[in-house]
C-alpha cells in the first residue's frame, strides 16, 4: 500500500492533486476488481467492522465511538470510503482516506476533536478549512487523536447499519412545525467465519 502525503493542502493547485491522485487510486482499485461501498471501518480486536448507512445516519459517530471504545487497540481503515473484494472464503476491505466532515453535536460529544477542529481540512479531504459550520478532520488527525493505528486493509468481520428515523410531532404545527429529534437505530450483521 502506498500513502501519499503532501507537505501542505491548502492552495487549489494542492486540493486538484489530491483530487487527481484520489481518481487514480480508485480507478486502480475498481479495475483489480474491489467492489466501492460509502462506509466507515474500525479495526477491532474482535476484528473488521464496516458501518454502512444513508447520508447522516451516524457512520463517523459511531466510527468515533469505536476508537474511544477501543483504548488505542481499534483501528482506522476508513470514514467515508471503502472498497470490497470477496474471496472463497473471506471478504477483503481496504479503506480510501478522506476527510470528516463533523457536525457540531458530534464535535460536543468527543471533547478530544475540540483541540484539531480548527486546524482541519475540507469535506472533500482535500485541504484545510471548514464546511459550513462543520470543521473536516483527515484520517491522520482522527486516527492520532484517538490513537488508533491506521489499517490500510483487512479481512471484513461484521456489518452494522446505521439508520436515523424522525417521528413527526404529535399535533402539527407544535414546535414551529419541526419534528422531533430522530432515534438510532441498528442492526448487526456477521461474516461468516
Amino acid at each position: 500500500m502506498t500513502s501519499v502525503l503532501l507537505a501542505s493542502i491548502e492552495t487549489a493547485s494542492e486540493r486538484l492533486l489530491l483530487r487527481i491522485v484520489r481518481a487514480i487510486a480508485t480507478r486502480a482499485l475498481l479495475d483489480s476488481g474491489w467492489t466501492p461501498l460509502h462506509a466507515a471501518c474500525a479495526v477491532t480486536p474482535g476484528g473488521a467492522i464496516c458501518l454502512v448507512g444513508g447520508h447522516s445516519s451516524g457512520k463517523t459517530t459511531a466510527l468515533l465511538r469505536l476508537l474511544v471504545s477501543g483504548h488505542g487497540r481499534t483501528g482506522f481503515l476508513a470514514n467515508n470510503t471503502m472498497f470490497l473484494m470477496p474471496g472463497d472464503d473471506e471478504v477483503r476491505i481496504r479503506g480510501l482516506p478522506t476527510a470528516a466532515a463533523i457536525r457540531p453535536p458530534t464535535l460536543r460529544m468527543f471533547r478530544q476533536l475540540t483541540t484539531i477542529a480548527p486546524a482541519g481540512a475540507p469535506a472533500d479531504g482535500s485541504g484545510a478549512g471548514h464546511t459550513d459550520d462543520r470543521p473536516t478532520l483527515t484520517p491522520h488527525q482522527l486516527a492520532e487523536v484517538f490513537s488508533a493505528p491506521l489499517i490500510p486493509c483487512t479481512t471484513l468481520t461484521a456489518f452494522i447499519a446505521a439508520t436515523t428515523t424522525r417521528r413527526p410531532t404529535a399535533c402539527p404545527g407544535s414546535h414551529g412545525g419541526r419534528q422531533q429529534p430522530g432515534r438510532r437505530h441498528g442492526s448487526y450483521a456477521s461474516m461468516p467465519t
